[in-house]
């Protein structure tokens, strides 16, 4: 097990943008650093779940039954269509709330919601560790010590992006045409995330 190339390796794929890094920004844009926390929180949540997913053979089911991965694809791509759509309509208030059709629900659910819905998450995680899992160890508990290192590199990387988020927020808030841009520039990328996904 080489752990400096696993860490080399996994920042550098944290680094990248996804829906759910721009979900994390639109959420402490429009709601501050607590929204911005809750939307950490549940896309922390959503990868340790395909992580033991993964650990427990889901990639299997997908080879066995390429039905269900275009399913869970549909299904991902139609709810980041949402949330695009809902990112839109809401300029950044002054209140810190976004006051669109899905103010209901808290960010936490709904970064879960994008990253379980995202195959291409579980084909991520299936694809990347057995590179660096250690032979010597039963297959579970070798995914088990790559997952909480970079679930923690992870994490400590959002929430530094969102606490610099959150100060972007406050500035942004001072601007009538940021507060009506903003939100539709970020909208129109978790669309372009939601469309590819659907391809």
């Amino acid at each position: 097990m080489n752990w400096p190339e696993f860490v080399i390796a996994s920042v550098a794929i944290i680094l990248l943008p996804g829906p759910g890094q721009i979900a994390i920004l639109t959420a402490t844009l429009s709601g501050g650093r607590k929204a911005g926390l809750q939307a950490v929180a549940g896309l922390l949540t959503g990868d340790i779940v395909i992580m033991t997913l993964v650990a427990a053979g889901v990639a299997t089911l997908f080879a066995r039954f390429p039905g269900v991965e275009r399913a869970l694809r549909l299904c991902g791509a139609l709810y980041i269509l949402w949330i695009g759509f809902g990112v839109m309509r809401s300029p950044l208030g002054l209140s810190g709330a976004l006051n669109d059709g899905s103010k209901r629900l808290p960010w936490y659910p709904r970064t879960v919601g994008i990253t379980l819905l995202n195959p291409k998450a579980v084909l991520f995680f299936v694809s990347f560790f057995p590179q660096f899992v250690d032979r010597s160890l039963p297959v579970g508990q070798g995914f088990l010590r790559l997952g909480i290192v970079f679930t923690a590199l992870s994490g400590t990387y959002l929430v530094g992006f969102t606490w610099m988020g959150s100060r972007l927020g406050r500035l942004l808030r001072e601007s009538a045409t940021a507060a009506r841009w903003v939100p539709r520039v970020l909208g129109a990328v978790i669309l372009a995330f939601g469309v590819r996904l659907l391809f």
